[in-house]
């Protein structure tokens, strides 16, 4: 997914739309869900250039972001892998890892730190794509089933609060159409835009005659809890 310093506002003719939505939606469900609230410390993990803070310190909590290398507006916290967190246990009652787990090289040491960092009875939340093109190359290396998540989860003493799909089957077909084209070089735009509505067109028309499925979603979504 392309780095955004918000998710607001997202064009429907992106053929990243559908995954930024969906990311959008879960994780202020999720916020809202652990009552995230002032005096509490959120961790956002390879934040980027942090389209989640607004909704952090809009709560009144107090918002900290780390990734491997600096943001345009200087606000990362810290630089460090998600692997290697620089902060004492149970520092944070929130984590944030939101589509960064497919970049990392080990991604149950990146659940073990922030299960480490966690607070007992603090909630990580995770977000990462599943059918969705290749992105930031050459570091994307999982595209991680809901199996994985929960496992990953067990064998670090987190208890699965919420495991859903992000989007769906067709939702996914649509991307992956969509984007198939946007990186084909020789049509002319108001081809691309044609099969960009010509994609999502269908999506529409399937999902309201009941066609589809959540098998094989855009991303999975995970909200977990410390014991």
């Amino acid at each position: 997914m392309k780095r955004r310093t918000s998710y607001q506002d997202v064009p429907w003719y992106r053929y990243d739309a559908l995954l930024v939505r969906a990311v959008r939606d879960f994780v202020r469900q999720a916020l809202d869900g652990v009552l995230v609230r002032p005096g509490l410390r959120v961790l956002d993990v390879g934040c980027g250039e942090q389209p989640l803070r607004a909704s952090v310190e809009a709560r009144g909590a107090r918002y900290l972001g780390v990734d491997v290398s600096a943001n345009p507006a200087h606000t990362t916290a810290a630089l460090c892998r998600a692997d290697a967190l620089p902060f004492a246990a149970a520092s944070f009652d929130v984590v944030l890892l939101t589509e960064v787990l497919e970049h990392v090289d080990e991604p149950a040491t990146a659940i073990g730190e922030c299960a480490r960092v966690l607070r007992p009875g603090g909630s990580l939340i995770v977000t990462v794509p599943f059918m969705y093109p290749l992105h930031e190359e050459p570091h994307d290396f999982l595209r991680p089933t809901a199996h994985l998540l929960r496992r990953l989860c067990d064998e670090q003493g987190l208890e699965v609060v919420d495991l859903s799909p992000l989007g769906d089957t067709l939702g996914a077909a649509a991307t992956l159409l969509d984007h198939a084209w946007s990186t084909t070089r020789g049509p002319a735009h108001w081809a691309r835009l044609g099969v960009r509505m010509l994609s999502f067109g269908l999506v529409t028309a399937a999902r309201a005659a009941g066609i589809g499925g959540r098998s094989a979603p855009v991303g999975h979504g995970l909200l977990a809890r410390r014991r």
